[in-house]
């Protein structure tokens, strides 16, 4: 962490106070001060909103990084006085140069070649050949889509998010996930509409478009980019769930899906990640498991997933006491290893 923040922090830290100097001559010091503080307030807010909304899911990290060094050294070449200073400066001579050389021979092509199959290592299974089929740096996270071959031949597909394995189409994986579907149908009269919190692989999805009963499905994720790379995780053969009619897609959180839709649900099923992952504990509370049940029509189930093997005992206590507090008939089930289920009804 020093090698990488410390040179930058200490270098921003002695810019700032160099242009409040620049600043004073010719000014009061508080209209100085109001100056810098205003122009540094506005270049962190509007900085913020065009790398995570521009930059990133637009050029990516690596061509970002070199865009922004770019525009640095374009801004200092045409600031006024810059060029006659250049010339009686050899320090600022050498550090402009610098700036040159290395915006010229800027590394490209480093992520794809080494970072990306860095953070792929942890993912390859013994001897089985892996392909990258789809990268994308998102809003939300970095997405991989990786094919684990057999002789030539795809086995299955695995997501990657933020370097964490998300899920994948694996034999055992595909009949668990289903079983978020298959279950509840097996035990509910009947299902008329479904909710998915969650999207994944789409091997729930695909369990809800093959039960025929089911009228509508909404599918709710909080990444486009997910939605919309979904068919690279379509084994060959089968159809996209995405593209059954009666699929309506809604890029939004979860939670506040939950507290806007006026619909009510015969089925929700939600398999979010594990709640250590940034910002998703929020899907594994006592308040969202009472969302979910307030959007439940009468004798309405909710499917909901539990990753014991992603949480210590008392995490995996506290998530099933909270739903059995909203769900007073819940009941848990083994779907695949240490991956569980938790099912709730609306008084079936």
């Amino acid at each position: 962490s020093a090698a990488l923040i410390l040179p930058a922090a200490a270098a921003s830290g002695a810019l700032f106070t160099c242009i409040g100097a620049a600043l004073i001559r010719n000014r009061t010091a508080s209209l100085a001060t109001g100056l810098l503080t205003l122009a540094n307030t506005l270049g962190a807010m509007i900085g913020a909103m065009v790398a995570g909304f521009v930059l990133l899911p637009v050029l990516g990290m690596e061509r970002s990084f070199w865009s922004i060094a770019l525009a640095y050294l374009v801004a200092a070449l045409v600031s006024p006085g810059f060029l006659p200073l250049l010339k009686r400066s050899r320090g600022l001579l050498l550090a402009t140069v610098t700036g040159v050389l290395f915006t010229a021979f800027f590394p490209h092509g480093l992520m794809a070649s080494t970072y990306i199959r860095g953070a792929l290592r942890a993912f390859i299974v013994g001897s089985m050949e892996t392909r990258v089929t789809g990268f994308r740096e998102g809003l939300t996270e970095t997405i991989t889509y990786v094919d684990a071959l057999q002789d030539g031949e795809t086995v299955y597909t695995r997501l990657i998010t933020n370097s964490f394995s998300m899920s994948g189409t694996t034999f055992a994986g595909r009949r668990y996930m289903e079983a978020f579907v298959f279950l509840p149908v097996a035990i509910h009269p009947q299902v008329k509409r479904a909710l998915l919190i969650s999207y994944g692989v789409g091997s729930t999805a695909r369990a809800l478009t093959e039960t025929k009963e089911i009228e509508r499905i909404d599918i709710v994720d909080i990444s486009k980019d997910i939605l919309e790379m979904a068919s690279l995780a379509v084994p060959q053969g089968e159809s996209a769930p995405l593209r059954d009619p009666r699929v309506v897609t809604h890029i939004e959180d979860g939670r506040f899906f939950l507290q806007t839709a006026r619909e009510g649900y015969d089925l929700i099923t939600s398999e979010p990640p594990p709640p250590h992952l940034g910002g998703v504990v929020n899907l594994y509370t006592r308040q969202y498991f009472d969302l979910m049940k307030r959007r439940l029509n009468r004798g309405g189930i909710v499917s909901y997933w539990l990753p014991v093997h992603s949480l210590s005992d008392d995490d995996s206590r506290a998530i099933t006491s909270a739903f059995c507090a909203v769900f007073a008939d819940c009941t848990l089930w083994k779907g695949m290893n240490l991956d569980w289920i938790l099912i709730g009804t609306n008084g079936l």
